[in-house]
């Protein structure tokens, strides 16, 4: 006998109605820029009307923002999977180097570049953008510090190597969006990669 299908809840169909937003603003951000992310074009790629777009975020710039905040969602989550600190150093460096990478080289990161250059310097967006480094810093350091805890560098060391990393990376990213790096980035992120092996290698 077959069970009747289970009837989403309200609060799962609205968690779904905003990812779908966040997922269609990202989409639209980054392929046409920021000018094109009209709240008209966000719920008609979404499916969903303009009613329920701001029932769900009030404004556009509320679901601008949560495109942000989604970007800090992502590189938390990433940080937080688990990584074998059996592997060899180089391996362990590869696997987290990578995994930052996959976040500053996705659709969202290009979408809040987007964002960002489209603001004017006194939009209260502008302000939250920038908050979400600090949230990326202060949220996620822990699986860092605790996949390379057993080096001899110091906590404030290693943080200090986890804030290059992550600067390198978004350098590389910007630059990428901007059109001035030629050709893949994998040449510059190995040598990234030999840099902090080095250095964790090396307790002076």
């Amino acid at each position: 006998m077959l069970r009747a299908k289970r009837r989403r809840t309200q609060d799962e169909r609205s968690a779904e109605t905003r990812s779908r937003l966040i997922e269609a603003a990202i989409a639209i951000i980054a392929g046409a820029g920021y000018s094109a992310a009209s709240t008209t074009a966000i719920a008609r790629r979404a499916g969903v009307s303009r009613g329920a777009l701001q029932h769900q975020f009030g404004t556009r710039y509320e679901l601008l923002a949560a495109v942000s905040d989604q970007l800090t969602q992502d590189m938390v989550t990433l940080a937080d999977k688990r990584q074998s600190r059996a592997a060899t150093l180089d391996k362990r460096v590869e696997a987290i180097v990578t995994l930052y990478w996959r976040v500053y080289s996705s659709p969202t990161f290009l979408a809040v570049l987007n964002i960002r250059f489209g603001l004017t310097n006194d939009s209260p967006l502008r302000a939250r953008l920038s908050r979400h480094y600090g949230d990326i810093y202060r949220g996620s350091d822990g699986p860092w510090l605790a996949l390379f805890a057993d080096t001899a560098l110091s906590r404030e060391r290693l943080i200090a190597l986890r804030r290059v990393t992550l600067a390198t990376l978004r350098g590389l990213a910007v630059a990428r969006f901007l059109g001035v790096l030629q050709g893949s980035p994998m040449a510059q992120i190995r040598s990234l990669q030999g840099l902090l092996v080095r250095e964790l290698n090396n307790a002076g």
